[in-house]
């Protein structure tokens, strides 16, 4: 069992489910798919076909286009 999900499945298990919030300064393309409890904060771009695992947190970063991300991973400048 993964680390976080001592705190993530008892939720699901009881029906819960985990908002995406994407912050209105981010540009998403449609083709994107973004995991349940991700969150993208503000000055990032999300391009063509890009795929982003569940619980993931995107800072002022640009993910170019088939770029597939994981879940439960940080990504921003630096």
């Amino acid at each position: 069992m993964e680390e976080y999900g001592i705190y993530i499945f008892p939720i699901q298990q009881a029906g819960g489910q985990f908002i995406t919030f994407v912050h209105p300064y981010t540009s998403v393309n449609i083709t994107a798919n973004i995991g349940a409890g991700t969150i993208i904060g503000p000055f990032s771009q999300i391009a063509y076909k890009v795929r982003i695992g569940d619980f993931t947190y995107i800072e002022n970063a640009i993910v170019e286009h088939s770029v597939e991300i994981g879940k439960n991973c940080f990504i921003g400048a630096g």
